[in-house]
């Protein structure tokens, strides 16, 4: 658990969503479509097998990179809902989509799917964002970044990750201790008039200085620099 000590605000971690249109999709059913109550009580075993289908796709095809990229999508929507994200965890969807990250990070196209569907794993879920930069998380979405850097949509949607990542310890940890700071100023630098790069770097530098430790060391460095200059 984060230490709270009484800070400036600007210090603490931000619990910062997305735009609402990159998060709030809903699915509703046709109009015509009758309810039937029997067919309700089997949906959430039906979810629970299609995440499960999807996930074991991902691992038994790792090289399929359209199927990953379909599987990534499927796993992000599912995700965005408090009991999908449960499930989706419980099923180790962040195992199959940090594989196929690590597996092909020359594919700008798998990892703008990868990076949204990680990000819905861990939104607002502490224990989440610790089991996956325990897992190395963190390092894999930071090479992902350096490969994409030129990329300002990679560049917003890895640091969006990053920045629910360093609202845990474990994440803020890993970010400083593998140049993770260093990497989003450069992003930040690269994407100078990009509002979605500038905010959510800023945020997850934000959120690094929110450990005594690490508040110095972005001090002594060029992120504050960043910041201001975007």
């Amino acid at each position: 658990q984060p230490h709270h000590h009484p800070e400036p605000e600007h210090a603490q971690p931000h619990h910062h969503p997305e735009p609402a249109h990159a998060h709030e999709t809903h699915h509703h059913a046709p109009e015509h479509q009758q309810h039937h109550p029997e067919v309700d009580q089997q949906q959430p075993q039906a979810q629970e097998s299609s995440v499960e289908g999807v996930i074991h796709d991902m691992q038994q095809n790792s090289y399929d990179i359209p199927g990953l990229i379909k599987g990534c999508t499927y796993l992000s929507e599912i995700a965005r809902d408090a009991g999908g994200q449960d499930e989706a965890m419980r099923c180790g969807a962040d195992d199959a989509v940090m594989k196929a990250m690590e597996m092909h990070p020359d594919s700008l196209e798998l990892q703008l799917e990868a990076c949204p569907a990680l990000r819905n794993f861990v939104l607002e879920r502490e224990d989440f964002a610790d089991r996956i930069s325990e897992r190395h998380g963190v390092e894999i979405v930071l090479r992902v970044m350096r490969v994409h850097i030129q990329c300002p949509e990679l560049v917003e949607k890895a640091c969006w990750v990053l920045q629910q990542l360093s609202l845990s310890e474990a994440g803020r940890r890993s970010i400083a201790s593998d140049s993770g700071t260093a990497l989003i100023v450069e992003g930040m630098r690269s994407h100078t008039a990009l509002a979605g790069v500038q905010e959510s770097g800023s945020l997850t530098i934000g959120n690094l200085a929110f450990d005594e430790p690490l508040r110095q060391q972005i001090a002594s460095s060029s992120s504050v620099a960043a910041i201001v200059q975007g």
